[in-house]
């Protein structure tokens, strides 16, 4: 099939139209993506937080154009899988911003502490947001899950943010593993921004 769609080229460009042949389109509503995903395995002897990376080894982003999300309602994606190698929970949260020092990002949501002891699972957040130019806020609700545990949806906290509508706005995703084994791998597999 051959289609035309608004995407990153790369996690550190923003988004582009690109036609390219796909077999199939994961979803035509896609505004942007991270081209670099899957990513090689993170988190191994780790209990630091850490920002996902691309094929590339860079950080794994979402930058949407300015315009694009402007008051309406986009959803943020991201999914992977993971093996814990010891008895350990994994945290996954999801940010506004596109910083290499997570502090410096805003928290969007928390997957909140799962157990993935010494098993191998998936993950997946999803966020339905809105982004408006009067109040400049980043309003929705989150939801998830991680090893077939449900995430509970929740309400994120508002988010002061530029204006959707002359800058643009990026997203990141980290993962934490409460305890450090060689054997703990966190994969993200894919990472996005939808049109609602």
């Amino acid at each position: 099939m051959l289609t035309t769609r608004r995407q990153n080229a790369g996690c550190n460009t923003p988004n582009v139209i690109e036609t390219k042949r796909y077999k199939s389109v994961p979803n035509a509503n896609i505004i942007a993506r991270c081209g670099t995903l899957p990513g090689a395995a993170q988190g191994a002897s780790s209990t630091s937080e850490l920002q996902f990376a691309g094929a590339d080894s860079a950080q794994a982003n979402v930058r949407v154009s300015p315009g694009y999300l402007a008051n309406r309602q986009f959803v943020l994606k991201a999914g992977g899988h993971v093996t814990g190698g010891t008895t350990t929970n994994l945290t996954v949260k999801l940010y506004l911003g596109k910083s290499a020092t997570i502090g410096s990002n805003t928290l969007i949501f928390t997957s909140g502490a799962v157990a993935i002891n010494s098993v191998s699972g998936n993950w997946e957040l999803e966020a339905i947001l809105i982004a408006d130019v009067t109040s400049l806020k980043i309003q929705g609700v989150a939801y998830g899950a991680l090893n077939n545990t449900a995430v509970a949806q929740a309400a994120i906290a508002a988010v002061t943010t530029t204006n959707p509508n002359t800058t643009e706005q990026a997203f990141t995703v980290t993962l934490q593993f409460s305890a450090s084994h060689a054997n703990n791998a966190a994969i993200c597999d894919y990472f996005e921004v939808e049109g609602a």
